[in-house]
């Protein structure tokens, strides 16, 4: 594939027909403004989508669009590419040949990335374009181990064979205070904000013989994406188990906590359960996004045909809703979706959770437990 020529972004929408010359001059003139690139206005401001963006620079300049999400990058490739500059123009590499490297971008028209890339890389750069949030999903997996992995070698250096791992807050994050400096919580950190930042629904920490897979459940399937060295194994566990305000000191027997982290200004509740295996206790933490925006039907994915069909759905004044699936696969997020949209002064709702995992203004919502007699079939008799 050739190189692109050098072309504007505005001149390919343009010529694509896709907006107009007053509306490309109230662009640029917020471009001044807020130092943006283009296309980023244009899509912020609703002038335009990026799937159109995408389509005008495929059909005009026959720049290839690649859907990161389907296919796999060389971890090596983070040496070929530094962080750095992956983040400072949305780039991501996706493959390298002796003379080439192909280059993933926001903006295939960035051309001061283009040379940055080729200067650090020394490689004529073919350009492809992919969404912003599918670039940003891959730098976090392409780069994500790196402060992950230099956590690990401190802890190496200063293991304790007790496990023990000092009692600070975990709950903010993006915070870069020295509580936050120790390697184990800078793991666990890295952990929990990598599995937020690629919308996981939960992670799984899984003792084996010789040490500790760490997987993560995105879009329903579950994914290795780091393994722990078995010495740092109780030094990590403990550490989930304070985040959850369990008993660091008992492994014998499950443990459930909970807990709430910022990440990236955004609040993200944890469920922690715990569970004694031959090789250790296992660990799943279940991520609840509280960002309300998620629970509306363009947050869970409905449009089009779909989004019609569920506005039939939930408009019948009888019937029963079956809502199934596998475990991640987003049965929760529609059912508070329907909740939400059903939720209303002329109506009375009433739901049953085990556990309760949103909390909505207007609704009667009812924990189960069974300990105290409040079961499923007598709260439906009440």
């Amino acid at each position: 594939m050739a190189q692109v020529q050098h072309k504007r972004l505005g001149d390919v929408l343009l010529g694509a027909g896709l907006i107009t010359e007053d509306q490309l001059g109230a662009a640029l003139a917020k471009q001044k403004q807020t130092k943006a690139r283009l296309g980023e206005v244009l899509i912020d401001e609703r002038v335009i989508t990026e799937a159109e963006v995408i389509e005008a620079l495929q059909m005009q300049l026959g720049i290839e669009f690649v859907d990161l999400s389907q296919i796999h990058i060389d971890p090596e490739l983070s040496r070929v590419v530094s962080k750095n500059v992956a983040r400072q123009y949305d780039v991501v590499p996706v493959r390298v040949t002796p003379e080439e490297i192909y280059l993933a971008m926001s903006d295939p028209l960035n051309f001061v990335a283009i040379e940055a890339v080729k200067t650090a890389t020394r490689k004529r750069v073919i350009q492809m374009v992919a969404t912003r949030d599918a670039i940003h999903r891959a730098i976090t997996t392409l780069y994500g181990n790196e402060g992950a992995a230099r956590a690990i070698e401190e802890m190496k250096r200063d293991v304790r064979p007790t496990g023990d791992v000092s009692a600070y807050s975990a709950e903010n994050l993006d915070d870069d205070s020295d509580a936050q400096s120790a390697p184990t919580i800078r793991l666990v950190n890295s952990i929990i904000e990598r599995a937020a930042t690629e919308r996981a629904s939960d992670i799984h920490l899984e003792p084996r013989e010789e040490e500790v897979f760490v997987r993560m459940r995105i879009d329903g399937v579950l994914r290795t994406i780091l393994t722990v060295p078995k010495e740092l194994q109780q030094s990590v566990i403990a550490r989930f188990k304070i985040i959850g305000n369990m008993n660091t000191s008992e492994r014998r027997v499950p443990q459930d906590g909970r807990s709430a982290v910022r990440i990236k200004k955004k609040d993200i509740d944890l469920r922690i359960n715990t569970l004694p295996t031959i090789h250790g206790e296992k660990v799943v933490v279940r991520l609840l996004d509280k960002d309300e925006n998620l629970l509306d039907p363009q947050g869970i994915g409905l449009t089009g045909d779909d989004l019609e069909k569920y506005r039939k759905l939930i408009g019948n004044n009888n019937g029963v809703v079956l809502i199934v699936g596998p475990t991640g696969s987003g049965k929760s997020s529609t059912m508070y979706t329907m909740i939400r949209d059903l939720n209303s002064e002329s109506v009375n709702l009433i739901t049953l959770e085990d556990p309760v995992e949103y909390h909505i203004d207007g609704i009667n919502q009812v924990q189960i437990n069974e300990k105290t007699g409040m079961t499923f079939a007598s709260g439906l008799r009440a």
